[in-house]
Order: C-alpha cells, then structure tokens, then sequence
C-alpha cells in the first residue's frame, strides 16, 4: 500500500464524514474551555457596598466599631449612628479569600444596627470559634472589649441564669 493509496481511503472517509468530526472538535474545544473556566475562577473577595447614606442614617453621632478576622482590611472604622454590619464590612473592603463563607451566610446578619465600641470579628476558614466569639454582629448582643469585661459578663450571665 503505498502513500497515495494511504492518504485517497481516508480522505474520502473524511470527506463523508466531515460534519461529524467539526461537532467533536467543537464540542472538544468547548468542553476544554468550560473546564478551564471552572478551575481558574477562584474563591475572591466579596465585596459590599455600603448603602448607609440612601438608607437616611443619622449623621449627627459618630460611632467606632472594630472589624477583624477575615476581612480584606481589618481596623477601627467610624461610622454613623444607625449604620448596619454591611456597612462595617464595606468599610473593611469585604470578605478575604480566608474567611469562612459558610459561617458568614449562617450566622452573620448584615442588617444589624452598629453599636458604639462593638467588634464584629469574621473567622477564617477552619478557624474554631470560643462560645461568645463572633456573635456581636450575628445577634444582637453586646461586645466586650477586654478579657475582665467578658469574664464579668459571664459571671453576671450565669447568675441571671440560675
């Protein structure tokens, strides 16, 4: 058999076929990208915009709030009375890439009003919370600023509960 003959039998195979091999090239080359596409698209920073000021906050009382954890930049930040902990994440340029995402949709409600001197702490991935941690900004409960404070208001927690 030589070359000629070679090439003529599957040229004219294809030549019948050529329809269904440029459906498999393509479906190949579609099914490649959307794999890539999923692999390259990793967990990013959520960021929230703050909408305080649509929302008719009072700005006559400046408060500060610390925010922490897994947030792109954690600090003090000041806010107006009436703001809410989606404004404290805006503030705070939104989720890192570390934080726990499952906790925040489970626990965190950003519809909460700020208080004066609150932290609103954001666990990182695999990080275990103590029993108080992170509930300021979940429920509405006050915040501790030093490790007296919290133990006084275990102490007193425990007496209203007995």
């Amino acid at each position: 058999m030589t070359d000629v003959d070679f090439l003529g039998k599957y040229a004219s195979i294809l030549r019948k076929n050529v329809i269904a091999l440029l459906l498999t090239v393509i479906g190949f080359v579609l099914v490649a990208s959307g794999i890539l596409s999923i692999s390259s698209k990793s967990k990013k920073d959520i960021v929230f915009e703050s909408k305080g000021a649509s929302l008719g906050v009072n700005e006559s009382r400046k408060i500060a709030v610390d925010v922490s954890g897994g947030v792109i930049n954690p600090g003090l930040y000041q806010f107006s009375e009436g703001s809410r902990v989606q404004d404290g994440l805006a503030a705070a340029g939104g989720l890192s890439e570390s934080a726990d995402r499952e906790w925040v949709e489970k626990n965190l409600n950003l519809a909460l009003k700020l208080k004066d001197s609150q932290k609103i702490y954001i666990p990182k991935q695999g990080e275990e919370l103590y029993a108080d941690q992170g509930r300021c900004a979940s429920r509405n409960r006050s915040c501790h600023s030093s490790e007296g404070d919290r133990q006084q208001a275990l102490r007193f927690n425990r007496r209203v509960a007995y």
